[in-house]
């Protein structure tokens, strides 16, 4: 599953260090994928199947986090 993003700068205009994609689904919350900058897609090779998920992206400076996105529209995958 091909998750994408728009991209997020500090408010110096810096670029960020990189971002951090959590699963949402039936579950707590899985992180599927750390990326750096300048990258704002990933894939979650494991996905579940035959149940509803979505995506959040976290900014992430080093030690810092930014504000969470909104879950992504929900998403099926078939078997």
């Amino acid at each position: 599953m091909s998750v994408s993003w728009s991209a997020v700068f500090l408010p110096s205009g810096a670029d960020l260090g990189g971002y951090v994609v959590n699963r949402l689904g039936a579950s707590s919350p899985i992180e599927v994928c750390t990326v750096a900058t300048p990258t704002t897609s990933c894939t979650d090779t494991t996905p579940p199947t035959n149940q509803q998920i979505s995506y959040t992206v976290t900014p992430a400076q080093e030690s810092w986090r930014g504000a969470t996105s909104p879950p992504s529209a929900p998403v099926v995958v078939a078997a």
